[in-house]
């Protein structure tokens, strides 16, 4: 009975038992333990997430790529990952309005960083935003 299948068997049969709560505890203490050491795996400088704020230049804020490092945390803190993915997916109508990919954001934009304010581009014109961008 060391199959997926058979596992799964097993833990529907403790939920439909009186001791449902004790296995939803059970399993939670689990998870979250599982998260904790995966946060910590993926916070190391070692993971290559590491981000030190203090030593940035310009470069890394322009490479800064957040599908990658969204690539990066589902390889490397899967439980996490697919439990944030779960909670950002259920809410069915914000899942419908979801931001485009990285692909389709460069086809459709452009932005150009010019001295204290922002040049933007995109289908619908070009703007600006004046700023103080890291005094």
């Amino acid at each position: 009975m060391k199959t997926k299948d058979g596992m799964r068997c097993i833990l529907d049969a403790l939920l439909a038992h009186a001791c449902r709560e004790t296995v939803i505890d059970w399993a939670i203490e689990q998870a979250c333990g599982r998260f904790r050491s995966e946060i910590l795996h993926i916070s190391r400088v070692e993971s290559g997430l590491h981000f030190n704020a203090s030593q940035a230049c310009t470069a890394n804020i322009l490479n800064f790529d957040l599908e990658e490092i969204a690539q990066m945390l589902e390889v490397l803190a899967p439980c996490t990952w697919c439990m944030v993915q779960g909670l950002l997916n259920s809410n069915p109508v914000a899942c419908q309005g979801r931001v485009a990919t990285k692909s389709a954001i460069y086809e459709n934009s452009m932005i150009l960083l010019k001295g204290h304010s922002v040049i933007y581009q995109t289908l619908e014109g070009v703007g600006e935003v004046k700023g103080e961008w890291g005094a």
